[in-house]
């Protein structure tokens, strides 16, 4: 069905079992800076799953001058070491290959309550991070760039496979490329090739501390979308050069920076942006390179098109690391044909904007397992089957039916309305929104396959013994429906518990789940009918 996609690739002697990856991404998942079980879950997920690649996380600090973001890993730190053997033989074991990413964050990180400031190739402020660096002197330059070769040298000993060196959203290197972060007057500054001369000796310490049998690769951005800053061609000037230094075995292209609020959106396009928005860069980049192998990342949610970008020659690999955060097994149900089962990503960029906005770990809008997954087991089966009807089809009730029915139960949903998934089939006929239909969709899909018994315009209310009185919204025609055993009521908004049905409280086990409001968002109240469907 796939044949480019589930088709090996080799890396400078890595055999990758198909050209899907996850690239790094801010998961938040460390603690103190070093791998926590949570983030190891979280990556052997992604593994078993069956992506050919699994990267990150993003940012690893090499030197004690970037100071990570919240849950950041601190790979400069001998004492890290251990954690990220334990992480590279999890995904190892998996049948994945494991390359981590290496940054110095310059003027994007956050000093906190740091006495020193953050460094930058000059003292030129951020927008984003509004941070005031100071400008780096080379002997500085000289101790970051050993910085990068030395934890390069220790993840090779802890055994990744290679290492990623993230040029693009603003990081240090993308720094001293860009004039309106460069203004230095000496041999790091002014020219292309005195602005480029930093991230080649970092990539030329790399190789001297990996040596030739190690992949090392470059992310870079396609166009910047700053004003001033690096568009298409001189990005694509930029990876000419590299590619011709001999010292990359892949280069990862997407787009954005993160100087502007505008160009840090893009470097994670929500649905807002076009599907493979970014493609056409990474096929303009791959013909400038001459056959360096190009990872290309911006929106590719759905097999088919990770497809055509392969067959088109667009790329090599394709990135689909937030379609594997809504459903890490994407990749497996591609390949045997499964492509009903899948969780489509939708774009709402819930996983992201966690990090970005509240510094909390990655999670998914519809995937509740998802960075939770120590604590989300698999669904199994209950001890006994029951009966349970669900009162409400948004977003809860549909996990709720979902959850229950794979659980062995025999569920009913009854909803007031003609449709189902509540305020995010309305939140859809909102431009640019539409994708969100996706949510509801995957629900029907699997609550039809499972049986679950779907009974529209109808709602509850009342009962005689443990049976079931409902009402027609449209005719107000009664009927009574056997016996239950637990009645699940997902509503709008909450209620007093206690004022729930109250006649049925005393014969049928009841529970609430409060549906999505302005203080209760989608991921919150799908992850609270996960668990309590796991329950019942």
């Amino acid at each position: 069905m796939f044949p480019t996609l589930f088709s090996p690739l080799s890396l400078n002697g890595l055999t990758l079992r198909n050209r899907i990856t996850s690239t790094p991404h801010s998961d938040g998942m460390a603690e103190e800076g070093l791998v926590t079980e949570r983030l190891i879950e979280y990556f052997r997920a992604k593994a078993v799953g069956g992506a050919g690649l699994v990267m990150g996380p993003a940012g690893c600090a090499v030197h004690p001058t970037s100071p990570t973001r919240a849950g950041g890993l601190e790979l400069y730190r001998p004492e890290a070491m251990p954690g990220l053997a334990r992480l590279a033989r999890v995904v190892h074991d998996a049948g994945a290959a494991y390359i981590p990413q290496l940054t110095h964050w310059g003027r994007r990180g956050n000093s906190g309550d740091r006495p020193d400031p953050l460094l930058a190739p000059s003292a030129i402020p951020e927008p984003v991070s509004g941070e005031n660096p100071r400008a780096l002197d080379e002997a500085e330059i000289d101790e970051i760039v050993a910085g990068y070769a030395d934890t390069a040298r220790r993840v090779q000993e802890a055994g990744a496979d290679g290492v990623d060196i993230v040029a693009f959203a603003n990081h240090l290197p993308g720094q001293f490329w860009s004039p309106l972060s460069n203004r230095r007057r000496d041999r790091y500054g002014g020219s292309l090739e005195n602005r480029m001369r930093f991230s080649l000796e970092v990539l030329a310490a790399i190789r001297r501390a990996v040596g030739s049998a190690f992949v090392v690769g470059v992310r870079i951005s396609g166009d910047e979308f700053v004003e001033g800053g690096l568009g298409p061609k001189d990005l694509q000037a930029i990876a000419g050069q590299l590619a011709a230094s001999g010292l990359l075995d892949y280069l990862s292209v997407s787009s954005g920076a993160g100087m502007t609020p505008w160009a840090q959106a893009a470097v994670v396009p929500g649905h807002w942006w076009p599907q493979g928005c970014y493609a056409g860069y990474a096929k303009a980049m791959r013909e400038i390179t001459g056959g360096l192998p190009i990872l290309y990342a911006g929106r590719v949610v759905r097999p088919e098109m990770a497809e055509r970008l392969l067959a088109d020659g667009a790329c090599d690999l394709v990135a689909m690391t937030r379609a594997i955060l809504a459903d890490p097994e994407l990749p497996s149900k591609a390949r045997e044909g499964r492509l009903d089962e899948i969780r489509h990503c939708v774009g709402a960029n819930v996983c992201i904007g966690r990090r970005y906005g509240h510094y909390q770990p990655v999670a998914c809008i519809y995937n509740p397992s998802a960075g939770r997954e120590r604590e989300m087991e698999p669904v199994t089966r209950a001890p006994a089957a029951r009966r349970i009807v669900v009162v409400g089809g948004g977003p809860a009730g549909l996990e709720v039916a979902r959850v229950a029915a794979v659980r062995g139960h025999q569920v009913i949903l009854f909803e007031a309305g003609g449709d189902l998934g509540g305020h995010v089939r309305l939140e859809a006929a909102i431009p640019h929104r539409h994708e969100l239909r996706g949510i509801p969709d995957y629900f029907y899909r699997h609550l039809f396959e499972a049986g679950v018994g779907f009974t529209p315009n109808h709602e509850l209310r009342a009962a005689t013994g443990r049976a079931l009185r409902l009402r027609n919204v449209f005719t107000g025609a009664e009927v009574e429906r056997e016996p239950v055993d637990a009645v699940v009521a997902a509503l709008l908004r909450r209620i007093p518990e206690d004022t729930l049905y109250p006649e049925l409280r005393p014969m049928v086990e009841t529970h609430l789940v409060g549906d999505a409001s302005a203080a209760r968002p989608t991921d919150k109240v799908i992850l609270e009918a996960a668990v309590l469907a796991r329950r019942l």
